[in-house]
């Protein structure tokens, strides 16, 4: 004999994102919710906003003109696991590619490298190599990433309606 039930899980996120001419500030909460499972008419949840945050700080230099160099410093804290540091720089060249590297706190390195296909398509691909706790179990993770960017981009703001 079989059961079936449907099981669902609420979510919801908050994110926030700063910028005064180079320089980037963000902040995320990345689960509202506790993680409930909500089964039938017993919906068991409720808010945890500060069970995870994630915050990032980084800022855009002229290489030449047209090189670019952005250093990221990220700041993570889970709830149950101790808070994690992570360093970013991206070296893009015009907006048509980049590369960087990254390093995180208790995880090691990981390289990464995108180019723009058409003013609306970029494609990445990253690799972080397998930290020293897992030696054994893998060889480090593979990520591809698409970018379709969708409707216009508009270069200036637009100016308030009187």
């Amino acid at each position: 004999i079989t059961s079936r039930s449907n099981t669902s899980n609420p979510d919801g996120q908050f994110g926030m994102h700063y910028q005064l001419n180079r320089l980037r500030l963000s902040f995320a909460l990345p689960r509202l919710l506790k993680s409930p499972v909500v089964s039938g008419s017993d919906i068991n949840t409720g808010l945890a906003p500060f069970q995870s945050m994630i915050s990032t700080v980084s800022y855009l230099f002229n290489v030449s003109k047209r090189v670019t160099f952005e250093p990221y410093l990220l700041y993570r804290t889970e709830e149950n696991l101790p808070a994690q540091w992570e360093g970013l720089g991206r070296l893009k060249i015009d907006d048509i590619a980049w590369v960087g590297a990254a390093y995180r706190q208790q995880y090691g390195a990981a390289a990464f490298v995108g180019f723009t296909v058409k003013e609306k398509i970029k494609i990445g691909y990253a690799y972080e190599f397998a930290p020293n706790q897992v030696t054994g179990f893998g060889n480090g993770g593979h990520e591809f990433q698409l970018v379709l960017r969708v409707g216009k981009h508009r270069k200036t703001r637009p100016t308030p309606v009187a």
